[in-house]
């Protein structure tokens, strides 16, 4: 069995970094294979589950006979169309800047997120996916498909009271994306039954992938060695992290990890006008918005802020108002292909969806201040960043890059805070149930506004002798 789950995650590395060398470039020195890992990762885990799902694939039907082969064919074909796109470009992509040596005590931290991820892992490997909403939304569907061999979407209650047939199902959640449920079925796949292990090994894989990409992006940045080291650590250490990365079957890291990486290669496409970071970042967006609902606003605001930023400083107010309009078209489209999440919306501000009015702002406000800062959930991150932002200010207005990446932060906690405090949501927030799991969908984001602000400040910590990290170079076509 272990054997086979180790086949799977090399198979599912073989498709992601396909992707990833379409759009980067194949890799050809170290530092390009390490970044690589971390991307190809959520890329390639993304990737099968959306074949599974267009092919109709479970372990047990004729469709699955099928898949394997068309799996081995895309990733040839990838790779083949990387290694001859690369030969035809007339410059070469450095995709991450040359390695360099790291302070002593650099060392020291990663030996210490080792041992975070030996006790994530075997948390992962041992326990049973148990979380509730792992079982209302996807590890349930994903079993269902499994021991039936069928994969089936899942329909409402009234469809399935209606169906004669007997073949239909349903669940508290079928109306929730189910990519995730199509992950879980692809890492269990390999196994003769049913196999929870391998299913929660994939979510501390995903935390070790969120940490080297995170790493390798903000050094493409201009992050030198020791503080990239500091900021993955400081990442991969929050508590309620490492509790998602070992508590398997929650969406919200999956949902995290692919924002992050959306936001960094937009970051990298306005620093290297590379159309290939663009692309990645797209595809980042789009599985966003099939992980959760959530992914769909954030993914919105993303599109926008990123309109805006392409329009040049004298004519702003014109890159507003098209940024606004975008979106608006963007909602405008959901609508009219009837989005499941534009009706999850209409149920949430309906009190529809298990919230109610809160009786005044100041529960709320209470419940957002202690779960942010007073509860032992992400060490004073929330602190941090605002104390750094007023320290920082005029890298912010300096840098435009560096400036809309801090919008886009406010817009999202913006949003968050607008909806606890002027919808039914406000019970979520009161009973401490939701908003830090909503709040952590951002925290990657937030940690590298932090490290992307530090970018430019000597603390005398990082090794001598070495040349500041070069930016990645665009590519001439």
């Amino acid at each position: 069995m272990t054997a086979a789950i180790l086949a799977m995650l090399l198979l599912t590395l073989a498709l992601g970094g396909g992707i990833w060398a379409v759009a980067c470039g194949v890799p050809r020195r170290a530092p390009e294979l390490t970044a690589a890992l971390g991307p190809s990762f959520v890329l390639g885990s993304c990737a099968a589950g959306m074949l599974l799902g267009l092919a109709k694939a479970t372990p047990g039907n004729g469709m699955w006979d099928l898949l394997w082969p068309s799996i081995l064919g895309a990733i040839v074909v990838l790779w083949t169309f990387a290694w001859w796109w690369g030969t035809r470009k007339t410059a070469r992509v450095s995709v991450v800047s040359e390695a360099q040596p790291l302070p002593g005590w650099a060392w020291m931290l990663l030996a210490l997120l080792v041992v975070h991820g030996v006790l994530i892992s075997d948390e992962a490997w041992l326990r049973p996916i148990f979380p509730w909403d792992a079982w209302l939304a996807w590890s349930a569907k994903a079993k269902a498909w499994y021991t039936g061999s069928q994969l089936q979407g899942f329909v409402g209650p009234d469809a399935w009271l209606a169906d004669r047939t007997g073949r239909m199902r349903t669940s508290l959640a079928y109306h929730y994306p189910e990519l995730l449920a199509r992950i879980e079925l692809w890492f269990t796949a390999p196994a003769a039954a049913w196999n929870e292990a391998a299913i929660g090994l994939s979510w501390p894989l995903l935390w070790l992938a969120l940490l080297m990409g995170c790493y390798s992006q903000w050094r493409s940045l201009g992050v030198a060695p020791g503080l990239g080291v500091a900021g993955v650590y400081a990442l991969g250490s929050l508590p309620l992290l490492n509790v998602h990365a070992a508590l398997a079957g929650y969406a919200d890291l999956w949902l995290a990890v692919v924002l992050v990486f959306a936001v960094l290669e937009w970051q990298l496409f306005l620093r290297t006008r590379a159309r290939g970071r663009l692309l990645l970042s797209c595809l980042f967006l789009l599985f966003a918005g099939l992980f959760k609902f959530e992914g769909f606003a954030w993914g919105l605001l993303l599109v926008g802020t990123m309109v805006f930023g392409e329009v040049p400083a004298r004519h702003r107010w014109k890159g507003l108002a098209a940024a606004i309009l975008v979106a608006l078209l963007l909602l405008g489209l959901s609508y009219a292909l009837e989005l499941p999440w534009i009706g999850m919306v209409r149920r949430l501000l309906n009190g529809e969806a298990g919230g109610r009015e809160a009786s005044s702002w100041w529960p709320v406000l209470r419940a957002l201040v202690s779960g942010l800062l007073a509860q032992n959930n992400w060490h004073l991150l929330w602190l941090c960043l605002p104390a750094l932002v007023l320290w920082r200010w005029r890298a912010l207005l300096e840098n435009r890059d560096l400036g809309l990446l801090a919008l886009y932060l406010l817009g999202a906690l913006s949003i968050v805070a607008a909806l606890f405090l002027l919808t039914p949501a406000a019970k979520w927030a009161e009973s401490n149930t939701a908003i830090n799991r909503l709040v952590l969908q951002l925290v990657p984001i937030a940690v590298s506004l932090i490290v992307l602000l530090l970018r430019d400040v000597d603390f005398y910590l990082e090794s001598s002798g070495t040349d500041p990290v070069s930016a990645e170079q665009p590519v001439a076509e």
